[in-house]
């Protein structure tokens, strides 16, 4: 029995010393190289009284998207589909200032979006505000859920 627990304490210390080698082995450069990224603003867009995503059940058309600053210049988002969803993320830019959005939909359909971020330092935001007019949202998994 002290056979058994004496390998187990061998070989716990064997582990121990091979994390602690890896970990040596990361430069100081690494770690500075590292700039957490800015906050990401990850929407979907969901029937208020069935919860099923709005582009997937085909209510409404991805060609209709158009997403403008508060200037009202188009800018770029990445859009993303997947089986049961389908997702709208504004810019990295968007995670790293103040900032107003327009998501329209369809020609009847217009979310606007008011941002507020805080830089902490050390490349860390954080969101001191975020509004959506008119309509209800929730955040689920990281993904903004609108209800329309």
């Amino acid at each position: 029995m002290k056979r058994i627990i004496l390998i187990g304490i061998v070989l716990f210390l064997v582990s121990c010393a091979k994390e602690s080698d890896e970990y040596n082995q990361t430069s100081v450069d690494d770690f500075e190289k590292y700039v957490p990224p800015p906050i990401h603003f990850v929407f979907q867009f969901i029937d208020k009284n069935t919860g099923n995503d709005l582009f997937i059940s085909e209510k409404l058309s991805k060609k209709n998207i158009e997403v403008t600053n508060e200037k009202g210049k188009k800018i770029q988002c990445s859009t993303n589909s997947e089986e049961n969803k389908f997702l709208i993320r504004l810019p990295d830019s968007a995670g790293k200032k103040n900032g107003k959005y327009n998501i329209r939909l369809s020609k009847n359909i217009l979310v606007k979006i008011a941002i507020e971020i805080n830089y902490k330092g050390d490349g860390l935001y954080q969101v001191k505000s975020f509004k959506i007019e008119k309509y209800e949202f929730n955040e689920h998994l990281g993904i903004i859920q609108v209800k329309i």
